[in-house]
């Protein structure tokens, strides 16, 4: 399931600009923490969502 990114105001215009999807492909959170280390958040997205194929960073 994707999830809408805010499409109005300033950033939306400039994301419509860029001919950025206004969409976000499924993805998961993830908070991952250790005794004596750092805790690190990050995500993983769903490579068999047709959306992920269309952001930059996914590439």
């Amino acid at each position: 399931m994707t999830k809408a990114v805010i499409d109005d105001g300033p950033v939306g215009s400039l994301l419509r600009q860029a001919e950025y999807p206004l969409r976000r492909p499924a993805h998961l959170h993830l908070m991952v923490k250790a005794l004596g280390f750092e805790m690190i958040t990050t995500h993983i997205y769903d490579g068999s969502d047709q959306q992920s194929a269309r952001i930059p960073f996914s590439a």
